[in-house]
């Protein structure tokens, strides 16, 4: 029996996946936007890794694509926990690297959990799916939720 992929996993199966052209087009937008280009993806490409790793974060996914609607659903579940591990949501609250120059939060999925620092999988960092690495002091970070809350 095949074992499924974990949110994860998903996130990792997608390093590299870059726009076409830098305007939030080309294979994000039709994986992860159902084909709606022009839209920052970060919080698209999580929930489609969740939606892929079997633990889908309930509520209208249309609204969720939108990074606070994201922390409104997950923290309004009780999914917020203080100490991330891999696998956990992270949540910023400014772009970093995706639509750099552009107000508005960020998101991503912790891939490695330290004493110092976290690394991460996001979508939308730079154009393309993409390892980062940031301090856990980083006062950007505005919070980590668990989905499903019991893993």
């Amino acid at each position: 029996m095949v074992t499924p992929l974990t949110p994860l996993e998903w996130a990792r199966s997608q390093l590299g996946v870059r726009e076409a052209t830098g305007h939030n087009d080309g294979t994000p937008a039709e994986r992860y936007l159902d084909g709606e280009a022009g839209l920052p993806w970060c919080a698209a490409f999580v929930l489609w890794c969740f939606r892929k790793g079997c633990c889908e974060i309930p509520g209208n996914r249309w609204k969720l694509r939108a990074v606070r609607e994201l922390y409104r659903a997950l923290r309004d579940a009780g999914a917020f926990v203080t100490d991330p591990a891999p696998g956990d949501i992270v949540f910023f609250n400014a772009r970093l690297g995706s639509d750099a120059g552009t107000t508005g939060w960020h998101v991503g999925i912790v891939e490695t959990a330290m004493k110092d620092a976290i690394g991460t999988i996001e979508g939308n960092a730079g154009d393309a799916v993409r390892r980062c690495n940031h301090s856990r002091a980083n006062p950007r970070i505005v919070g980590y939720a668990r989905w499903p809350r019991s893993q």
